[in-house]
């Protein structure tokens, strides 16, 4: 019976374009207000010799397909003991439980089955084991849809905005294995960090503010977008301090000029990555609103901030802009208007809620408004809840 009604709801909700990926609305509708579910995450290890740092997307779910990059960064003051420390990092590997990642350059991965922490051993040469880091597997989401679907154009998102130097994110129906995609901006390929079958996260190669047209290919189906690529520098006169010494740090964001209202607000987060040396006004970390009119009036936003220094020494501040995870998305795919699916198909197969006939209408007219409404979804959550 739940398979009849299920390609019934299927048929109705637009076919395969209304039901893909529940898993990435719900990632999605949880991300507002909170640190965005979707992007990368690194694991590093570290060793005599360096670091080992792998790149991994962190909606990792159960039995997914997945790609990443194993990074190895030497120590050494010279590049001679940079170059031998190099060598010693490349031969060693990552170990997955059920894989071997290597220790340099991109791999895929099939998650295990179970949900939980999956431990990743760094191994030397001879199998031993010099290092460890765990992440978290989320469960298979309920009801999730096959992954063997067709690939259409309309199944990816392209950010309104991305941050030159940062991690850009793309959303959409993807095969998990990052040798299947390819995304270039004004011509440049970007290199692919990691891959979900929700998400592909690349390396914006583009270093200068304003718009640029990003192309992605996955598996032989193209989505481009104008994509609003922002600046930022920090900028003091002094970058080493004698104690109790002040300076001022200003923070410059570029290429906010022709950036749709529907982006904001941004937000400006600066942190103090040298709280032992000095002391930043307003607090060690600062989350700062860039607003639509006042980026509108000049094109760009500045921020100044005061550092004392607390003994002698040089100090460092970090800063990054933090966009919406639901705002930033143009177009949304179709099938991120049917974000309440998997409420209604969970009630549906334990057989309680509203009537399947109540559920037809309802979705009949979801399609025939092909847009998401915010109020509505928060009254269709509180009756299923009831």
């Amino acid at each position: 019976m739940l398979n009849i009604i299920g390609a019934a709801l299927w048929e109705i909700a637009d076919s395969a374009n209304a039901l893909r990926n529940l898993d990435l609305i719900n990632a999605l509708s949880q991300s507002q207000g909170q640190e965005p579910p979707l992007g990368l995450q690194k694991l590093t290890m570290h060793t005599n010799r360096g670091d080992i740092i792998v790149r991994l997307p962190n909606d990792l779910r159960a039995s997914d397909t997945i790609s990443g990059t194993v990074v190895a960064e030497p120590k050494g003051k010279t590049d001679q003991q940079k170059q031998k420390n190099a060598s010693e990092l490349n031969g060693m590997v990552v170990d997955a439980g059920n894989a071997k990642l290597g220790s340099a350059g991109p791999f895929r991965w099939i998650i295990p089955i179970a949900a939980g922490k999956v431990v990743f051993r760094l191994l030397d040469a001879r199998g031993k084991v010099i290092g460890t880091s765990q992440v978290d597997i989320r469960p298979l989401a309920a009801n999730t849809p096959p992954r063997n679907l067709p690939v259409m154009p309309t199944d990816f998102a392209l950010p309104t905005v991305a941050q030159a130097g940062k991690p850009m994110v793309i959303l959409g129906n993807f095969d998990g294995d990052s040798q299947t995609t390819s995304v270039n901006v004004d011509g440049h390929p970007c290199p692919i960090l990691a891959e979900s079958f929700r998400q592909t996260i690349v390396d914006n190669v583009a270093d200068k503010p304003g718009p640029m047209q990003v192309t992605l290919q996955e598996n032989g189906v193209e989505s481009s977008a104008v994509v609003h690529n922002l600046t930022l520098s920090l900028d003091s006169p002094k970058t080493t301090l004698l104690a109790r010494e002040k300076a001022t740090v200003t923070a410059t964001v570029q290429g906010l000029a022709d950036v749709p209202a529907s982006a904001f607000p941004l937000t400006l987060n600066l942190t103090n990555q040298t709280p032992g040396t000095i002391s930043m006004s307003g607090g060690q970390s600062l989350a700062l609103p860039i607003k639509f009119e006042d980026a509108r009036q000049s094109g760009g936003y500045r921020y100044q901030t005061e550092v004392t220094a607390i003994t002698a020494g040089s100090y460092t501040i970090s800063g990054a802009i933090q966009f919406d995870a639901v705002r930033q998305f143009s177009p949304v795919p179709a099938r991120f208007y049917a974000n309440i699916f998997t409420d209604w198909m969970e009630k549906l197969s334990k057989h309680v809620g509203p009537s399947f006939e109540d559920l037809v209408d309802e979705l009949a007219d979801l399609r025939a408004r092909k847009r998401w409404d915010k109020s509505q979804g928060n009254k269709y959550q509180d009756m299923l809840r009831d």
